[in-house]
């Protein structure tokens, strides 16, 4: 499972590293360099020397090829639970969750939750006789 930034969660067959820009990794390296060495240095971890070389080290070289970000990516940033809203399938909308889509009825429709309950209630004794409904 993927996190992005703004806590949707969903399926890593939906996240494409391979889809970033080379600003865009390089961004993404960055920010988790400035989270790791944050932590570090709160609970004074022992490796936030060894971070902080390494990120300046990063920051040093301008022309990083796209190769070295890909590994970069793979093996050193926790991109999985800090995935960029820009490139989230639910922040984007081309897999949006379900329940935004039901939001989104019921606004359309001017309805609500339980008008809906009552009136599926009123057509529908039990949950076998609605699923038999929404197949048709």
């Amino acid at each position: 499972m993927f996190e992005c930034v703004s806590g949707h969660c969903f399926h890593e067959s939906c996240a494409n590293v391979k889809g970033f820009t080379k600003e865009e990794k390089e961004q993404i390296i960055i920010e988790d360099f400035e989270k790791r060495i944050a932590s570090a240095e709160k609970y004074k971890y022992s490796w936030l020397q060894t971070t902080i070389e390494e990120f300046e080290e990063f920051k040093s070289s301008s022309d990083h090829d796209e190769d070295y970000l890909d590994e970069f990516l793979e093996e050193g940033v926790e991109i999985r639970y800090n995935y960029p809203a820009s490139k989230c399938p639910i922040c984007n909308l081309s897999k949006p969750n379900s329940s935004d889509v039901v939001d989104y009825m019921y606004k359309k429709f001017n309805t609500n939750e339980e008008e809906m309950f009552e009136e599926m209630r009123s057509k529908f004794n039990t949950i076998d006789d609605l699923k038999e409904y929404l197949k048709k």
